[in-house]
């Protein structure tokens, strides 16, 4: 979409939505350590593998910072920054498989994940999780005439509920 932040960063306002079809959502997985080379389709993540996330419709990364608080929930405020899958640190996240026998299958570092298994985004930099939820999205009230109403706040927090 292109839409940055007016408060914060200022940089590219990531969101969710739940909507199957939108070439908005697009992501292409890197391997953090050698970025500038895709991971091939099909090509297996791994538990604890350290990722970068670039946009596929404008070229920038999945990025978080401590230094500024997501506008809705004020959590760490999470973005989208670089130019053509080029950043920086704040663009790397290690995936974290589920370790909680009550969520579901344990999977341990370096097993491959499937599209059933349950994993986290921990942003590298800050240690803390790749969140959002329904109780942080975007309204006419907290956001006039926005073109991302209806879309929820993508932030990272210390915990997942």
């Amino acid at each position: 979409m292109g839409a940055n932040y007016g408060t914060g960063s200022g940089q590219q306002i990531v969101t969710s939505i739940n909507k199957k079809d939108d070439s908005n959502s697009l992501w292409i997985v890197h391997d953090a350590m050698r970025h500038e080379k895709p991971c091939r389709t099909g090509q297996t993540i791994k538990c604890g593998d350290n990722v970068r996330f670039e946009h596929n419709p404008t070229g920038k990364n999945l990025h978080s910072h401590a230094k500024h608080k997501a506008p809705l929930s004020k959590r760490q405020e999470v973005s989208a920054f670089g130019d053509d899958g080029y950043g920086d640190m704040g663009d790397d996240w290690e995936v974290q498989c589920n370790e909680r026998a009550d969520y579901g299958p344990i999977k341990k570092a370096g097993e491959s994940l499937t599209g059933k298994d349950l994993f986290h985004l921990s942003h590298k930099e800050t240690g803390c999780l790749l969140v959002t939820d329904s109780g942080s999205r975007f309204t006419q009230q907290n956001c006039p005439r926005c073109v991302i109403v209806g879309h929820m706040e993508v932030a990272c927090d210390t915990k997942v509920k």
